[in-house]
């Protein structure tokens, strides 16, 4: 008996590893080499978002107060493009010109940020390119326009920890529901009453800024799902532990064991902003129908009853799914968090057991590949890659669950304290702040607010898109 409980209270303790550990020194941009298409604003599409009114340097007046035009810039500490990001900032946020100078060949103008919600590092100086100044603020149809660039886009409600993808209807009407899944939020932290909410998952309206693939944390406590420095990662099929063993742990030039846990952020991670406190949308340990049992034990009542299995609060799902997000969801792609009731807006028209059989399936591919494709496009595929010397690290059928279940919220009242935290009120938030439904069949809130007791990040201004409002 005993022997059983300290196995269950190990494998707790291992699985609360995935998450960014506090004592980490945390950086906003830690790959700042960007392709030079893109080297404003890390992100093709909002590169483009030049403000065509402004044709040159010498039209900006030093002195005056400027917006950003991009859904997203860089801001850097020196006037070049190098590994000197300091942060991002968004449209609308504004900036002073503190400096011009009309003989340097660069695009960069020395700025004070007047006003963003994004975490910007401390700097003597700080640049931006004049391109995506305007004197006057994008109208909020324009911002909604901005979002429009993209087919998906992402809600995960943190009360029932779900993650569902819907295909917009750009004319306003119902979305379409593309995928429902189940994720991993973060946990209620122990100690002081100060600190229970510390590794909380914040909500708020928030954008992809960039995809990481094999990401590890910048102190190495979590290694790399693969990398071909490191030791190959445990085979399918080996046990949980495994993915904890010094065996499979990179080594320090003295020979030691680097990192407590292998692989945590599975094979891709998306980090988003503005002001996300460091919680990203990641995968986790194991191979495709593994790590999906490996989310289940991480929400499962009865383990959480020795300890806290969720994450320290970013949104953890299967490989499989973030594969597909990878695959379908480019970087600017919207995701807003919130924590809310959930309802249907319309009755089902077939039940979920008939729906099964339409599901549809989506064959992926894990490769050695820094940046290839999941999509698998057959075995012609594998021939391709066997020939550029990129290995096949994976290969699956994700069955795309697209039939939309509301989870029943549970009052604060029914949740016995310290023991079970049921998955339609998981941080047991008092009723009376639940306020509004989220549909989830059609990605539409009505009457909705967020609840007060929790952290709000992402956009202020912008709390929700409009799209997502019903009517």
């Amino acid at each position: 008996m005993y022997k059983k409980l300290g196995c269950l209270t190990l494998i707790a303790i291992l699985m609360t590893s995935c998450g960014q550990k506090t004592n980490v020194k945390e950086i906003v941009i830690e790959d700042n080499n960007k392709a030079a298409e893109a080297e404003n604003t890390g992100n093709p599409v909002a590169e483009k978002e030049v403000n065509n009114e402004i044709f040159g340097k010498e039209e900006i007046i030093r002195g005056k107060v400027y917006y950003i035009t991009a859904s997203s810039l860089y801001v850097r500490s020196e006037k070049k493009v190098g590994k000197n990001i300091l942060g991002q900032l968004s449209v609308n946020n504004k900036v002073k010109v503190l400096n011009i100078d009309l003989n340097d060949k660069t695009d960069y103008v020395e700025i004070e940020i007047v006003n963003t919600e994004s975490n910007i590092k401390k700097s003597s100086k700080y640049y931006v390119s004049y391109k995506y100044l305007d004197e006057k603020a994008v109208p909020q149809t324009q911002v909604a326009k901005i979002s429009k660039k993209f087919k998906y886009f992402v809600i995960q409600n943190i009360a029932t920890e779900r993650l569902r993808v819907y295909e917009r209807n750009t004319s306003g009407g119902d979305h379409k529901l593309i995928l429902e899944t189940v994720m991993v939020a973060g946990r209620e932290s122990d100690g002081p009453p100060e600190n229970v909410y510390r590794y909380r998952t914040i909500v708020g309206n928030f954008t992809i800024t960039k995809w990481i693939k094999f990401y590890q944390d910048n102190a190495g406590s979590y290694p790399s799902w693969y990398k071909s420095s490191y030791p190959d990662p445990p085979e399918k099929g080996s046990r949980f532990t495994d993915w904890f063993s010094e065996k499979y742990m990179p080594k320090n030039k003295e020979g030691e064991r680097v990192g407590d846990m292998r692989g945590a952020f599975g094979w891709y991670t998306a980090k988003v902003g503005p002001d996300s406190h460091y919680q990203w949308t990641h995968g986790t340990i194991g191979y495709g129908t593994e790590s999906e049992s490996f989310i289940a034990q991480a929400r499962n009542k009865f383990f959480n009853m020795f300890k806290a299995m969720r994450s320290h609060g970013c949104s953890r799902v299967s490989n499989p799914i973030i594969a597909w997000l990878y695959e379908f969801l480019p970087e600017g792609s919207p995701i807003i968090k919130i924590y809310a009731k959930e309802d249907l807006a319309n009755v089902p028209t077939i039940t979920e057991e008939e729906a099964v059989k339409y599901y549809p399936k989506w064959r992926y591919i894990l490769t050695t590949g820094k940046n290839d494709t999941t999509s698998f496009k057959g075995f012609s595929h594998l021939k391709q890659l066997k020939a550029r010397g990129i290995n096949k690290l994976d290969l699956g059928t994700l069955t795309m669950d697209n039939y939309p279940n509301a989870v029943p919220y549970v009052e604060k009242n029914s949740i016995l304290p310290g023991l079970l935290k049921p998955e339609g009120n998981v941080y047991g938030v008092d009723d009376e702040q639940m306020v509004g439904i989220y549909y989830v069949d059609t990605g539409k809130l009505q009457g909705y607010q967020h609840p007060k007791e929790l952290v709000l990040g992402g956009l202020k201004k912008v709390l929700f898109p409009p799209y997502i409002i019903k009517d």
